[in-house]
């Protein structure tokens, strides 16, 4: 708490400004760094819940789709976007209320229904399909990411059109690799979620 309140400075503009954008990062951004995942999982996985209890996980596919295309553009595709006034004027609009949908539930409904996809054991894809695609995914990824940094200078971006098909073909072949649980890698398990929460507090207060 003392780092988060340092670094992101809630309160410079007065109590009730402050807790109005507290409260908007702490429902739609981040508190304390890289924690926009925490709060777009909760989101996209309480709305994927409830949808798909009245639409099918075909349309749901297509509509997350959609809605991380709309991310990809902010992340990626910024220079071109810059170039047409009226979607400027869609995106600011839209961060007003919410945050950046590269740092939100816009970016993680995709992920959120594919999972629920592999989870209801539905995806039945052979060894070989998965090797080809993947291979494929990967270099048309790199082409993507090329073809971007060519464009605009940007070579660290969080969405890519590509990354969809590489991440899917990917974990299509690590989902079938079995790992026994032992001490080793329930002590794993655990720090993860303490790597993930102190990691930028760590990196900050150590780089000082």
């Amino acid at each position: 708490m003392p780092y988060t309140l340092y670094i992101q400075q809630y309160f410079a503009e007065g109590v009730i400004n402050g807790i109005l954008i507290f409260t908007k990062s702490l429902l739609f951004g981040s508190t304390f760094p890289a924690s926009w995942f925490i709060q777009a999982l909760i989101v996209s996985v309480t709305i994927v819940f409830w949808a798909s209890k009245r639409i099918k996980n075909r349309y749901l596919l297509v509509l997350s789709l959609l809605i991380y295309c709309f991310a990809i553009f902010k992340s990626s595709y910024w220079s071109l976007v810059e170039e047409l006034p009226f979607l400027n004027d869609i995106y600011d609009g839209y961060e007003l209320v919410f945050s950046s949908p590269v740092f939100n539930a816009s970016s993680a409904f995709v992920w959120i229904v594919i999972g629920k996809i592999f989870a209801e054991k539905k995806i039945r894809i052979s060894n070989i399909f998965t090797l080809i695609g993947g291979l494929m995914s990967a270099i048309l990824l790199y082409a993507e990411w090329f073809f971007v940094r060519t464009i605009n200078g940007s070579f660290n971006n969080d969405c890519y059109f590509f990354l969809i098909p590489t991440v899917f073909f990917l974990f299509q072949f690590v989902r079938h690799i079995n790992l026994s649980s032992n001490k080793v890698t329930r002590f794993l398990g655990k720090c993860s979620t303490l790597v993930y929460t102190t990691h930028m507090p760590t990196i900050t207060v150590v780089s000082f």
